[in-house]
């Protein structure tokens, strides 16, 4: 398939000057128009407005058929009280065992002491993101009437969310996932609000819904039902029963969940096998019985994770980065300059821990030896063509796999290229940007090289060679005055969201070839409506250290 390079699409869309960005600035992200030109986007630095816009190629191209699926997104809430937080961890413990990537999660403190536990808490995904209740200040610490804050921060918080368009999938901590709820959601059309049905008898409405976990599609009908569902808990008691006169009342169209997947509290809490039925998507465990008991029904029905090795304790440690990096590395012999190139990136990357960690995938001995020498890890299983070349779509879910739970960013570099402390600056101010939802919870970062023509040969002592002795934002400071920007049609990097990519939809690309980044960037520039494509060149300089094989190399292999 002939790929075609966009020569058009990157300009600059992070205006910055020279100087480090800050977390105040404001990415924004690329948005196509009808008329083939870029809107004009703002740039908010030192509270300054800079509105600019740049031309976009009117070429229409599909490289390849790729089933796109209709936008899909759910967001999902949450809410934790500092008497819950066990419950909480319990949830979590089981959420990350199904690594659902594409699932945006908002946690919201519901008072202060749950604020400062989850602040600290090295559980928490990197992804996930932290709020802390509209209702309560930092120095109030708690809510007026306290015994019905629960209900009240439940209702407040999911009707602003679905203010801001976003679909909603609400989770009482009291409750284990087993399986991905959204499958399940998806295949129920043409509905509001979905909701548990409760076991509970009444005349006055049946189904009887409880509002444990529910599922509300954002639209004009949902909106106003938040907002009369606001106002009627400031007079009523009872908050189930405000919600269900109002599904009753109101044209919304809520139907229940299947209860099968679903069992609600009632269900739960009578007899049942010892394990969980096999169709259960979600179980929740409340009725009207005391705190304690509850959790005893999660032990004895094995959903109860706390204190076993399996469930909370991190694969890794909770040594949580900013990003995960990877690069694959080939054989090279000692001495020689593809060798000393590929040791000297391993050398420069490991100076950004612990923000940045590296992994190499590499099945090479040699490449074992060097990453030990260096105390970088090295994974062997990873997808390759009949020639034992990487397929990119392989090395992203491993990380996924493996790093999404404690990486706010994942990503792949080539193993010439070397980055500095601006790396981390700017992820900081993207992640910043993008937890105050400024930005769209699936990212694609990259940028421009600049070419540095290396010593054919270099040892330590060598200028050329980071020994690591010197500042590492020293060192490519002198490195980049003697370089020069590349061309926009070539991208040595790509740093990603976890989730940002349905990578088993992806083509079986081999790092390294011609094409395949111009496909990824115009892959993603054509989803501007679900995802931020971040050109971040202006304040990440990527050395790219030039060796004999020259600026195109990946052009020049035929077998590989």
């Amino acid at each position: 398939v002939s790929l075609v390079l966009i020569a058009e699409l990157h300009r600059f869309l992070v205006t910055m000057s020279a100087t480090l960005p800050s977390s105040t600035d404001v990415v924004n992200s690329m948005s196509p128009v009808a008329n083939g030109t870029m809107n004009r986007h703002s740039l908010l630095k030192g509270g300054q407005r800079s509105d600019f816009s740049f031309p976009v190629s009117d070429q229409t191209w599909k490289p390849f058929e790729v089933t796109v699926v209709e936008s899909t997104d759910w967001t999902v809430l949450v809410i934790v009280f500092d008497q819950f937080y066990e419950y909480f961890l319990n949830w979590l413990a089981h959420y990350r065992k199904l690594i659902l990537n594409h699932l945006d999660v908002i946690v919201v403190a519901g008072d202060e002491f749950a604020m400062k536990k989850l602040q600290v808490e090295p559980r928490i995904p990197a992804q996930f993101r932290l709020v802390r209740t509209s209702l309560i200040t930092e120095t109030a610490g708690s809510i007026p009437n306290y015994g019905r804050s629960i209900e009240t921060v439940q209702v407040h918080s999911i009707s602003e969310r679905v203010e801001r368009g976003q679909n909603i999938i609400y989770t009482d901590v009291r409750s284990v996932w087993l399986s991905d709820p959204v499958p399940v959601i998806q295949s129920l059309q043409e509905t509001d609000i979905i909701a548990e049905a409760d076991g509970t008898t009444s005349e006055a409405v049946t189904p009887h819904y409880n509002t444990r976990f529910m599922a509300i599609r954002t639209n004009e009908r949902t909106k106003t039902f938040m907002k009369k569902w606001k106002i009627a808990l400031q007079s009523s008691k009872w908050n189930e029963a405000t919600f269900n006169t109002l599904m009753y009342r109101e044209l919304v169209h809520g139907i229940p969940f299947p209860p099968a997947e679903f069992p609600n509290g009632s269900e739960f809490c009578s007899p049942l096998p010892e394990h969980p039925p096999e169709k259960a998507v979600v179980i929740h465990s409340i009725d009207k019985s005391p705190h304690l008991k509850t959790k005893r029904r999660f032990h004895n029905r094995t959903m109860w994770l706390l204190g076993r090795n399996e469930s909370v304790e991190c694969e890794s440690g909770c040594n949580a980065s900013l990003l995960t990096m990877t690069a694959t590395l080939s054989p090279a012999k000692k001495g020689t300059q593809k060798y000393d190139i590929q040791v000297n990136t391993l050398k420069a990357i490991a100076q950004l821990r612990p923000e940045v960690d590296i992994v190499v995938f590499s099945k090479a001995q040699e490449v074992h030896d060097v990453c030990k020498s260096l105390g970088i890890r090295v994974v062997e299983n990873f997808g390759t063509n009949p020639y034992g070349t990487p397929f990119l779509h392989s090395l992203f879910q491993n990380l996924e796999a493996d790093f999404s739970q404690i990486s706010t960013f994942i990503g792949y570099m080539n193993a010439d290229i070397i980055f500095d402390s601006n790396l981390v600056l700017t992820l900081r101010a993207i992640k910043e940007a993008r937890d105050r939802m400024d930005l769209k919870r699936r990212i694609l970062l990259v940028g421009r090289r600049i070419n540095v023509e290396m010593a054919s040969s270099f040892s330590n002592e060598h200028p050329d060679s980071f020994n690591g002795s010197t500042d590492i934002d020293s060192y490519v400071s002198r490195l980049k005055s003697r370089g020069k920007l590349f061309g926009n049609n070539a991208e040595d990097f790509f740093i990603v969201t976890p989730g940002t990519f349905v990578w088993k939809e992806i083509p079986e690309f081999v790092i390294g070839r011609p094409g395949y980044d111009n496909w990824l960037v115009d892959y993603m520039y054509h989803r501007a409506n679900s995802s931020d494509l971040i050109d971040i060149t202006s304040t990440v300089p990527a050395i790219h250290q030039t060796g004999k094989d020259g600026n195109g190399a990946g052009h020049k292999r035929k077998k590989a």
